[in-house]
């Protein structure tokens, strides 16, 4: 979920008079005066914490260094992103999303709670009021010491999803649909759970399970085609319904097709500048094809003697 599609999830959890739209309109004012960071050091990644929160933030930086090597290695490209650790009056002035403590990815950075948050409970709540009969089911894997369900033991793994978004949105890979991105990234996190840290699957897994129960009829859109027209401006229970499907059918395909399938998905929709040459030449002309890799320079005399690439 990148960063405008983080702020429904606001609206859903919080209602929108909790949300300064218009500080994030015209430019977010928490951005104009950066706390005074933390380095994590022996990374490959950068890595940046809250004073009050080096322990855990180092925990979180590691799996998320772990598995920004895993993907880096499966997809073989390298993004530039730096992580963000951080408290809550340090999340106000630094994250786009001022919902404290949902992951969110943009423009390079991805912000992580290092403390511990509840804005979750509106999601809960929804499910709870749907689909009282499905409850137990997460009680049994999300169940905390005192017998609440804490629902962050999955939301914290969409750092990894948020992570996963770097490898498309920085790379020359262009999904055809939006839901595609999601599915995508979806798919990151279940390979990288399923492949180093089978110990969380479980945690993972259940939720989106769950949700994805609730039945269509109970949200006003339900469409691949509603999803990819609407996004930004679906109800954010629903939004979250769509991402649940994706995250439940992420899980099938990984289990029959393993990481050959991300590759596969990652690497046919790669369009350097040659791929992008070589199809212009053979689907649409090669004088597009030419214009683009001779460009400024090529003589229109001289297309005849271009052989189609």
């Amino acid at each position: 979920m990148k960063s405008l599609a983080a702020l429904l999830f606001c609206c859903f959890v919080l209602g929108t008079s909790a949300l300064n739209w218009p500080a994030i309109v015209n430019g977010a004012p928490w951005r104009t005066s950066p706390p005074d960071f933390v380095a994590i050091e022996g990374l490959n990644l950068k890595a940046f914490s809250s004073k009050d929160c080096v322990q855990t933030a180092t925990e979180i930086a590691h799996t998320v260094d772990m598995a920004y090597v895993f993907l880096t290695t499966a997809l073989n490209f390298k993004t530039n992103v730096t992580l963000y650790v951080l408290n809550e009056a340090d999340w106000a002035v630094t994250s786009p999303v001022p919902l404290f403590g949902m992951p969110n990815y943009g423009e390079g950075k991805l912000y992580v709670a290092g403390t511990q948050t509840q804005f979750w409970v509106g999601v809960l709540d929804f499910l709870t009021a749907q689909k009282p009969q499905l409850v137990p089911e997460l009680a049994r894997v999300y169940k905390d010491s005192q017998g609440h369900i804490d629902l962050s033991l999955f939301f914290n793994l969409l750092a990894i999803h948020e992570l996963a978004h770097s490898f498309h949105d920085q790379a020359q890979t262009q999904f055809p649909r939006k839901w595609m991105n999601e599915y995508f990234a979806d798919l990151c996190l279940h390979a990288f759970v399923e492949e180093k840290k089978p110990e969380l699957l479980a945690y993972l897994v259940t939720f989106p399970q769950v949700y994805s129960q609730i039945p269509a009829t109970a949200f006003a859109y339900e469409l691949l085609s509603d999803f990819e027209t609407l996004y930004s401006d679906l109800p954010p229970e629903g939004y979250a319904w769509f991402q649940t499907k994706f995250h439940a059918d992420a899980k099938l395909m990984y289990t029959r097709d393993g990481m050959r399938g991300l590759r596969k998905l990652y690497n046919t929709f790669i369009f350097n500048d040659a791929r992008l040459a070589a199809v212009l030449a053979k689907e649409v002309s090669v004088t597009l094809s030419n214009f683009m890799t001779k460009f400024p320079i090529l003589d229109p005399s001289a297309e005849s003697q271009i052989s189609i690439i």
